[in-house]
This record gives structure tokens, sequence and C-alpha cells, in this order.
């Protein structure tokens, strides 16, 4: 009896776990692949059935693969700094390309069971491809070099680059290319730090210029402020000198100016330490 009700318990704990095994959810924006001993299930067409977002069945030993259908991102970079590619005149730039795709649930089988590491290997690919559209693209034959070229022409760089992803991404990954943009494109290290050095020494001049502008305004101004004391003690001794004329005129006509220079004369003399007389 022992044994009947051990095995009895084993029994249910194993149909316990078959039943949670048989459901399994598939989160909003995403889809999955049900497998069969590693064979993907089929529809009625002949065709891997995809499996959309709710709560669905399977059997204890199938097993569904979830992935994602929403619009992805992928920067492509290196060690979490700009990605370096060469030019066609051999300039080494610097970029950070940003790259927008959604998986294809109609042939998604590539994706999920086709690569071991797909993002890491949609990374490499991208990269790939851009490098060498950025390799090959403008003519080689304008004086400015490809650095310039290229941030004049980065729509067609764009087109170009859009036109190589579609051709070689879209069936063969399972993925829907939607956009690449290479938002920053950045010179080479040395004509980075040469454009920074010329930078440095145009701000600094602006600084001494701007310097010399205040130093030459205030002396300007502490002249100007001299000119005007000046005229105003001039004007103040004019005044003076033509009150004194005015007082000086009308003692002589009152025929006392002899007597009033005597006097003052006289005052003179008294305050004075010292006299020297002229013989």
């Amino acid at each position: 009896m022992t044994f009947f009700y051990g095995a009895l318990t084993a029994i249910a704990f194993f149909a316990v776990f078959a039943i949670i095994r048989m459901f399994f959810r598939v989160e909003e924006g995403h889809a999955a692949i049900v497998t069969s001993f590693g064979r993907p299930l089929k529809n009625d067409k002949g065709q891997t059935a995809i499996i959309g977002a709710g709560v669905h069945t399977k059997l204890p030993w199938q097993k569904a693969h979830e992935f994602s259908v929403m619009e992805r991102d992928i920067a492509i970079r290196e060690e979490n700094r700009e990605v370096e590619l060469l030019a066609r005149d051999g300039t080494l730039l610097r970029m950070e390309p940003q790259i927008r795709f959604q998986f294809r649930p109609e042939i998604a089988e590539n994706f999920v069971f086709g690569i071991k590491r797909p993002l890491s290997h949609l990374r490499e690919v991208f990269r790939s491809l851009i490098s060498s559209e950025i390799g090959r693209f403008g003519t080689g034959l304008t004086e400015e070099g490809s650095y310039s070229e290229i941030r004049k022409q980065r729509q067609f760089l764009h087109a170009a680059v859009q036109n190589d992803f579609q051709r070689v991404i879209d069936s063969k990954y399972g993925i829907q290319f939607k956009a690449a943009e290479i938002s920053e494109i950045l010179p080479p290290a040395e004509l980075a730090q040469a454009l920074n050095s010329v930078q440095k020494v145009e701000a600094e001049n602006r600084t001494l210029v701007a310097r010399i502008q205040a130093d030459c305004e205030q002396r300007i101004q502490a002249a100007k402020h001299g000119v005007y004391i000046s005229e105003v003690k001039a004007e103040a001794v004019e005044t003076e000198i033509e009150i004194i004329g005015a007082a000086l005129s009308t003692l002589q006509g009152q025929d006392v100016l002899g007597d009033y220079l005597k006097r003052r004369r006289d005052e003179a003399t008294s305050n004075s330490k010292t006299l020297y007389l002229k013989t």
C-alpha cells in the first residue's frame, strides 16, 4: 500500500507539473514560436506557426521561444565610445550610427534559431555594412577630403546605407529594417585636436581683444571726464576774471582804483614776513 500511495503521489505531482507546462503566456509586443523536440510547429500553410500575445497552451514536452516584435534601436559603438571607420581617402572618421529595426514574425525563425547571439551578430553586421559604405562613399576628387564631403552629403549617405541594409538584412535575418541614422560624424583625432587648438586660440584672441577694448574704453571715458572737469574749471576761472574785471572797472569809473590798489598793497606788505626793496 505504501508503494501504491507513493506512486499515486508521484503521478499526481507529474500531472500537475505537466498541466503547468501546458500553459504559457506571451507578453504584449512579443510573439512566440513553439518547438517540439527542437522542431518548430507549422501551421496549415506549412509555415512556422507564430503565436501572438496572450495565454496559450502547448504539450508538456514542447517549448515556447518568445521574442520581441517591437521596434528596436541598436547603437554601433566600440567599448562605449564612437566607432572608427576608414573613409575613401584613408581618413579615420569617428561616428555613432543608430540602427532602427523590427523583427518580422513571418520569417522570425531565421532570427530565433539561425543565430546563436542574434543582437551581437546584427551589431557586427551593421558595423560591417556601414564601414563598407563609408569606405566607398564619395568621389575622392574633392580637395576638402572625405570628412567634409560626407558631412555635406549626409542625406545621400543615409540613403545609400538604407539601400544596402534593405538588400542584405531584411530577408536573411528575419528582421525588417526601418532606418539608419549617423547622428554625429567626428573628424580624426589629429584634426579634432588641431580644430580644438584653433578654437582655443580664437577664444583667447576674442578675450584679449575684448579686454583691450574695455581698457581703451575705460581710458577714453576717464579722458572725457578729465576734459569735462578742466572745462568746468576754466569756465569758473573765466567767470571769476570777468567779475574781478567788472569790479576794477567800477572802481576806475569812480576814480578810486589807485586808492584800492594802494590799500591792497599795504595789506600784502603788512602780512609779509620778509620784505625785499629794490633800490
